[in-house]
């Protein structure tokens, strides 16, 4: 997309949140081989609560390498969020992603996941569908 974006002249603005946002913080248990894991899942919303503006994700076992990927991809997804990208491709690029630790789930009505990535775009999808629907924002020229 960004090389198609190159060509064509368009140029892309980020939609930052204010010091001050609503969100909500979601806590779910992973039950896998590798033990059970604590999932901190908060999303947050541009004003109005209805359009996902970011989420971070956080484990109980701070200061692991795991903890430290989760955070990375947490901000990375946000800021493409903020530049416009759909929640939708979020969640269809990364639901179903399957690999350790995965397993069955206690939280938000969510039986299991694959991986922590897959049950984060479960939990984003659960938002989206109980958000009003959401409009993309068109990139400037």
């Amino acid at each position: 997309m960004l090389s198609a974006l190159r060509y064509t002249g368009l140029k892309m603005s980020r939609n930052k949140l204010p010091d001050t946002r609503s969100g909500r913080i979601h806590h779910l248990v992973v039950y896998s081989e590798q033990g059970d894991i604590d999932l901190y899942v908060r999303v947050n919303f541009y004003e109005g609560g209805h359009e996902i503006a970011e989420i971070f994700v956080g484990i109980g076992k701070q200061g692991t390498t795991l903890q430290g990927m989760l955070d990375g991809w947490a901000t990375q997804t946000s800021i493409a969020l903020q530049y416009g990208v759909p929640v939708q491709v979020i969640i269809d690029k990364f639901k179903g992603q399957s690999f350790p630790p995965a397993g069955p789930v206690k939280g938000l009505g969510i039986a299991k996941c694959s991986s922590l990535l897959d049950l984060v775009a479960q939990v984003l999808e659960k938002e989206l569908a109980a958000s009003a629907p959401q409009v993309p924002r068109k990139f400037t020229s």
